[in-house]
């Protein structure tokens, strides 16, 4: 629709893929490659959207036991000079299946399947300008001035040198299962992501370099790890009664490694090694009871105290609250645990079932207009 600023008034897509898969003895052997090219116009912007890339992936079995798995994207983006605005992300993949041995199938019949997997592979993001198009361009402003004076033109937006693609790395190591002819199953992942070159800006930048706006590069770092599964068990109680019981739970941690930010002057003030997304905020006692409290307590430099209000606590023992005792105080709005209980009773052709989810180490702060 012509009518919406947001609605692309043209979108062109190609897509070009081959597959190959052929069994022969105990071989399995699989490839596909795909070529893709994607291009969007906006009417209300100049210059289409484009993007470009080759995927490619092959795989190889044998007599259903072993497993390996390689996968390659090679991928364009606008959002680098060009030169560097192709990436390469590899992956691979092994699995490996112990019931299909003769000797597991004799030995260990109460194991009908179990399946040991691991995983690496990097995946490249390019979205990393906040909305922003080609941020290694330089930009100036016409008008305005500098911290050296008003000579009628100013960097709206430094160019970012040397830009490359955010990359996450992924490790992953699983397991699936089945025994007791397929009462009790499951799986397990437990699970690492690095992320680096995040796109950010330089807050340690001096005021002497005398930039009205400070650069942005690829500076920042992050790890999120954690485990996620699954388990079931399924009970035929008799021709016309069965149920299943069934429980999932994932946890995960993700931690700001490196932020660039203002020196700090306590090491409670850094978002580096901290908890991504942790709520910041000054650390309530209770409530003032009487004017003598307050005269004997810190000076508070948050507006005039009475009886009544909330008394915070002198972090640094400076003798006055301010924005120096800010502290994390409570987790992210992101659950760090996600877990679920389901519960399926059948009879005959009836079926009960019951779900029940829950989060914890999470916090909401709630608000809206007038209050925090």
């Amino acid at each position: 629709p012509k009518n919406s600023a947001t609605s692309a008034t043209k979108k062109i897509y190609i897509d070009a893929a081959i597959n190959y898969k052929r069994t022969f003895d105990q071989h399995e052997v699989g490839a596909m490659l795909l070529y893709m090219q994607k291009e969007t116009q906006y009417h209300n912007v100049a210059l289409p959207y484009r993007k470009q890339g080759l995927v490619g992936r092959l795989t190889y079995g044998y007599g259903g036991r072993y497993f390996i798995e390689g996968n390659f994207g090679y991928t364009g983006s606008e959002n680098f000079e060009p030169g560097k605005q192709f990436g390469l992300f590899p992956a691979i993949a092994l699995g490996w299946i112990p019931t299909q041995y003769e000797f597991m199938q004799n030995h260990a019949g109460w194991l009908n399947f179990l399946k040991i997997r691991a995983s690496y592979g990097e995946v490249g993001n390019d979205q990393i300008g906040g909305g922003r198009r080609f941020p290694y361009l330089t930009l100036i402003n016409f008008g305005g001035g500098s911290r050296w004076g008003s000579n009628g033109l100013t960097e709206k937006q430094i160019g970012a040198n040397n830009l490359h693609w955010e990359v996450a790395k992924k490790y992953n190591l699983g397991i699936d299962f089945q025994f007791l002819n397929d009462k009790i199953g499951g799986t397990v992942d437990i699970f690492r992501d690095t992320r680096d070159n995040i796109f950010q800006e330089r807050k340690m930048m001096p005021s002497e370099v005398g930039v009205v706006t400070n650069p942005y590069t690829n500076v920042g770092r992050m790890r999120s790890s954690g485990i996620d599964g699954n388990i079931y068990l399924n009970q035929k109680i008799n021709e016309d009664n069965s149920f299943t019981v069934r429980a999932n739970m994932t946890y995960a941690v993700s931690k700001v490694v490196h932020w660039d930010q203002d020196a700090v002057r306590y090491p409670y003030q850094s978002y580096s090694d901290v908890n991504y997304g942790v709520m910041r905020g000054l650390v309530a006692l209770g409530l003032f009871q009487n004017q003598d409290e307050i005269n004997r307590s810190p000076k508070q430099t948050y507006g005039e105290v009475r009886p009544g209000d909330i008394r915070y606590k002198d972090v640094n023992a400076d003798g006055k609250i301010d924005d120096d005792d800010i502290v994390p105080i409570a987790h992210s709005n992101v659950p760090q645990i996600q877990y679920g209980f389901a519960l399926e009773y059948r009879y005959k052709r009836w079926t009960i079932s019951a779900l029940f989810t829950g989060a914890a180490k999470v916090n909401f702060l709630y608000g809206g207009s007038g209050f925090y």
